[in-house]
């Protein structure tokens, strides 16, 4: 029996669903001419770090930012850390002293006038790193313990940010990544 016949779809009642070779061109330049309006908020002249942060992958961006923050609690502290793997509960493992602190790091391009940090699992971490990617000034590092963000982020585990840094309408408390350091 071939696939055709054993796959006896009804088509009845979906002539506005059909999607032909003319809609898909339509939508491939709807969509280019977006990307090319969101690429305009990053710009070389802006900041060359924020520009070449934007055109990055998402998963590029934050593995990138993974070793950053890695790199700089060691070279802060003193403290050994590790980059984990992929499927890892958490992001970067601080070892300091007998204790492991678990630290996960997530990213956001401005998209719609704000930061959108999403896939925010609280019981991973005892900190998060939220790094806005601002056009203007480049990278920003906050940072909030996992039961603030417990407390914030919405049922689609997302938080958002606004950019003058105020998380969630402003209700969610960050500290800026050099004080959280230095207490660290």
């Amino acid at each position: 029996m071939s696939i055709a016949t054993q796959n006896r779809m009804t088509v009845k009642n979906r002539e506005l669903e059909t999607f032909t070779c003319d809609d898909l061109d339509w939508a491939l330049e709807q969509a280019e001419q977006k990307a090319i309006r969101d690429s305009e908020v990053y710009s070389f002249e802006k900041n060359t770090t924020s520009k070449r942060l934007s055109q990055l992958t998402s998963n590029q961006r934050g593995i990138s930012f993974e070793h950053d923050v890695a790199k700089r609690i060691t070279d802060a502290t003193g403290f050994r850390t590790e980059v984990t793997k992929r499927a890892a509960s958490c992001d970067v493992i601080v070892y300091a002293d007998r204790r492991q602190i678990r630290v996960e790091v997530k990213s956001s391009l401005v998209g719609d006038n704000k930061f959108l940090f999403s896939n925010i699992h609280c019981y991973k971490a005892h900190f998060f790193v939220f790094i806005r990617v601002d056009p203007v000034h480049g990278p920003i590092y906050d940072v909030a313990t996992s039961l603030e963000v417990s407390k914030w982020v919405n049922n689609s585990r997302q938080i958002s940010c606004n950019f003058v840094g105020r998380f969630y309408k402003g209700k969610m408390k960050t500290k800026t990544f050099t004080s959280w350091l230095k207490k660290l």
